[in-house]
């Protein structure tokens, strides 16, 4: 059988809000992820035994601890698929970035061994449309924001941020992601959040709405709001230091991705993302310029 390679794009949250701790020890989130134009790379391939293999950026686990092998495991276990895969992960989305390349990943590798059992396991046989359905409930499983990549585009979150409801995504723009040269944990960062810091959900609320309406770029940058933003600035001052120099080369607005530590800049033109990044990259930063997307997981066979 031929391989099934996916590309599983990166991720922002346009806005990021938490309305308070849940019962269940998760915070409440209401959230407008916007899939980019940044991707790993993935390959699924039956094979004699299982192998896994990652390449591109460094700091990415190759062992159980890995979302990949995670969703292997889960896959196999709800399904009973015993067939031996070689999976290959190119790494280009930086991992601790606020990005969900790890979720990505996760998303994809489902998607790949579906197509697999699809094309080699069970040909002529496999349901999917049952498999739609059971796809949101392991991704969910998986964590917060994996359900997002089977979707991509634009998607209203709520919950734990596996509640999707779909928005038009945006059609303009240039983005630069940046990294400072620190890192941030996702547990680093929710433990820095007070209740305080809290919100009621307005901004994303009132940015669904701008996207709904089809606003233009400048406003719907005007409302980009992120919870993590102050407190995670407070305490790396390298990404306060980082959000200033977007700042200094007009990005029309600057964001804190996720819960960190890349930051986002937006520009209108692609000319002028172009020169931000090679300003960042001469300081020795990571830098890349990426465009707003309306799809999420693209799955090919080989």
């Amino acid at each position: 059988m031929n391989a099934i390679h996916v590309r599983c794009p990166a991720k922002v949250n346009l806005t990021l809000e938490i309305l308070g701790k849940r019962t269940d020890g998760y915070h409440e989130l209401r959230t407008v992820f916007q899939a980019v134009s940044l991707y790993d790379e993935l390959t699924v391939t039956p094979a004699e035994r299982d192998t896994f293999t990652v390449t591109g950026l460094p700091g990415v686990p190759a062992d159980e601890s890995n979302l990949c092998l995670k969703a292997l495991r889960l896959f196999r276990s709800q399904l009973n698929m015993a067939v031996p895969v070689a999976i290959t992960l190119h790494k280009c989305i930086p991992p601790q970035a606020g990005l969900g390349g790890g979720s990505s990943d996760a998303a994809g590798t489902l998607a790949a061994l579906a197509a697999v059992a699809a094309r080699f396991i069970a040909p002529g046989s496999w349901d999917d449309e049952n498999w739609r359905d059971e796809s949101r409930r392991y991704a969910a499983q998986l964590g917060s924001d994996v359900a997002f990549f089977l979707h991509g585009g634009a998607m209203l979150g709520a919950g734990r941020g596996e509640e999707l409801s779909p928005l038009p995504a945006l059609t303009e723009g240039e983005f630069v992601l940046a990294l400072p040269p620190v890192t941030m944990s996702t547990a680093e960062a929710y433990s820095l959040v007070q209740p305080e810091d809290y919100t009621d959900g307005r901004h994303t609320e009132r940015l669904a709405r701008q996207l709904r309406a089809g606003c233009a770029l400048p406003e719907v940058a005007a409302e980009m709001y992120n919870v993590f933003a102050a407190p995670v600035e407070r305490y790396r001052p390298e990404i306060a230091g980082l959000r200033q120099r977007l700042l200094t080369l007009d990005a029309q607005a600057v964001l804190l991705c996720g819960s960190g530590a890349a930051v986002l800049g937006v520009w209108e033109e692609a000319s002028a993302a172009a020169d931000a990044v090679q300003a960042l990259e001469a300081t020795g930063l990571w830098a890349v310029a990426v465009r707003p997307i309306a799809d999420g997981l693209q799955v090919t066979e080989q």
